[in-house]
């Protein structure tokens, strides 16, 4: 028995599908930055480019606009660098096998 072809509209519904799964997931990621800011708002997230190297902190990021205009490979790559901070911070450190 021969599959029945999408139309147009099935194609739509598809998409608007998959469209709403990747906005799901953004949020989602979005809200993981949220939360690590909020609790760990000490995190050190970069340095600037003066003679001192004063560290950013996480807190410097809490701004609902700033965060939600981010772009979301900035968004995981701050969730990364926070992250690997905490590990970073933590007194028994597990060894790479690789």
């Amino acid at each position: 028995m021969a599959e029945k072809r999408k139309s147009g509209k099935d194609w739509r519904k598809t998409y608007q599908n998959a469209k709403t799964k990747v906005e799901k997931i953004e949020a989602d990621i979005k809200e993981r930055l949220r939360f690590l800011i909020k609790e760990h708002p000490d995190a050190i997230i970069g340095c600037s480019a003066d003679i001192e190297r004063t560290p950013f902190k996480a807190k410097s990021l809490d701004t609902a606009r700033y965060l939600d205009n981010m772009e979301i490979d900035t968004v995981i790559r701050y969730v990364k660098i926070i992250e690997s901070w905490l590990a970073d911070q933590h007194p028994h450190q597990q060894q790479n096998l690789f």
